[in-house]
């Protein structure tokens, strides 16, 4: 009954495009996370997922263009965020306090205003199960690029992520990372808020990591397993969806904390 089950659920054409396209953020978020973790910008996903609301009621306002122009805004205002903690104008927290309020502020007026197009839940929350091929392709080349960016740049990313004065001192050009990083990381949550949505994108950018933390590997290893993790919890998060009849962003999100849950007991049990 079970094989039947499980048969059924891989043969769904909506269940295969969730699956891959799942799959191919969880790697992408994973790459991009572990550097916001190790430079002490964990919540700037968060950040940015309520900053890509304004970028959302962009796209309803130009339906035809919807896509790029919410992720031009949601970079666009990403990078303004960066700038604000770049030039220390205001404290990191406090910038990103100070957007998530304004944009929470804004999109809410402009919903009664101009009303959304879509599913108001559906940004929240995500809605994986309604990807469509093209949407694929472009998350694919989203990942690609990710994994091109911080294969290429690994020992840079490395030593910015552990100390960025010492990066400067190196020659390295900090300062042109951290916005691609930025940029990077906006247009792959605004891929995100479709298949897990804007409140639970957190899940799979940086639990991950945090996970792959507690055992204390290497930085390489670090990546591979908060990869790992991550690719994993989309698959049972979308396998307990399916039998459980539960919201796939949110059941993808509970197994992150699950692994994250785990890894914490591991770390206590062999005192790593």
């Amino acid at each position: 009954m079970i094989f039947e089950e499980l048969a059924l659920f891989i043969s769904q054409r909506y269940v295969q495009y969730g699956l891959i396209g799942g799959v191919l953020l969880a790697v992408a978020a994973a790459l991009l996370g572990q550097y916001l973790v190790f430079k002490g910008y964990s919540n700037l996903s968060d950040g940015i997922a309520h900053i890509a609301l304004i970028g959302v009621l962009g796209g309803v306002l130009f339906d035809t263009f919807s896509l790029p122009i919410t992720v031009s805004i949601t970079v666009v205002l990403a990078c303004g965020l960066e700038w604000m903690r770049n030039t220390k104008i205001i404290k990191a927290e406090t910038a990103i306090t100070l957007f998530v309020i304004f944009s929470l502020s804004f999109v809410s007026i402009a919903q009664n205003i101009i009303g959304f197009s879509r599913s108001l839940e559906s940004i929240l929350f995500g809605s994986i199960l309604t990807l469509q091929p093209h949407t694929l392709f472009i998350i694919g080349g989203l990942t690609g690029l990710v994994i091109t960016y911080v294969s290429w740049n690994y020992r840079a990313l490395l030593n910015i992520s552990f100390s960025e004065e010492l990066a400067k001192t190196s020659g390295i050009r900090v300062t042109l990372h951290n916005y691609t990083i930025v940029a990077l990381t906006a247009a792959l949550i605004v891929m995100g808020i479709d298949i897990i949505g804007a409140l639970l994108v957190g899940s799979l950018t940086i639990l991950p990591v945090a996970t792959a933390q507690q055992l204390r590997l290497g930085f390489k290893q670090t990546h591979i397993l908060s990869v790992s993790c991550a690719v994993l919890a989309v698959c049972f998060g979308l396998l307990i969806s399916w039998f459980a009849a539960t919201p796939v962003g949110a059941s993808i999100a509970l197994v992150s904390i699950m692994f994250f849950g785990l890894a914490l007991v591991t770390r206590f049990f062999f005192k790593l």
